[in-house]
């Protein structure tokens, strides 16, 4: 017993402190309302970073954010076609995240009203770089080519 007390305070001393991750994933008609743009995209590259060219509501924020640059292959809300810049957080709190996306990737891109993109959370960047990833992002691209999917979004808040 008292081996077994002293073996678990010794344990206890050499434990580093540790923080829980937490993810909070929202469902899909409230992502869809929240959003500004939603697009599928090709990511072209990270641009030059300036605490001028980030909003003045974000300016607080700038040093986490920075300006990347998509070509929009199909769009569901917000720009059409063509190229778009948006904002995405560099630095991930939940280290259990993949990486940044990288030149050249695809990505299904969910945007807030002051085009932050949250690089952080699968709920907001669908990345397909593998065939797991590719299905994840097609089952939500049918959900968002259905008409009664983007209504039922408009209308129902929950």
């Amino acid at each position: 017993m008292r081996f077994t007390a002293i073996l678990v305070l010794a344990f206890l001393l050499c434990v580093e402190t540790t923080y829980g991750c937490v993810a909070v994933v929202s469902g899909l008609r409230k992502q869809f309302r929240e959003s500004s743009v939603i697009f599928e995209g090709q990511l072209i590259d990270f641009e030059e970073r300036s605490s001028t060219d980030i909003p003045a509501e974000l300016q607080k924020d700038w040093k986490t954010l920075a300006p990347v640059r998509f070509k929009i292959e199909k769009s569901w809300k917000g720009q059409r076609s063509g190229e778009l810049v948006l904002y995405m957080s560099q630095i991930c709190d939940c280290p259990a995240r993949y990486l940044l996306p990288k030149k050249g990737d695809t990505l299904l891109v969910f945007a807030d009203k002051n085009r932050v993109v949250d690089s952080c959370n699968y709920g907001y960047v669908l990345e397909m770089k593998n065939k797991k990833q590719a299905e994840e992002a097609k089952s939500v691209m049918d959900r968002l080519d259905s008409f009664w999917f983007r209504t039922w979004a408009r209308i129902y808040p929950f």
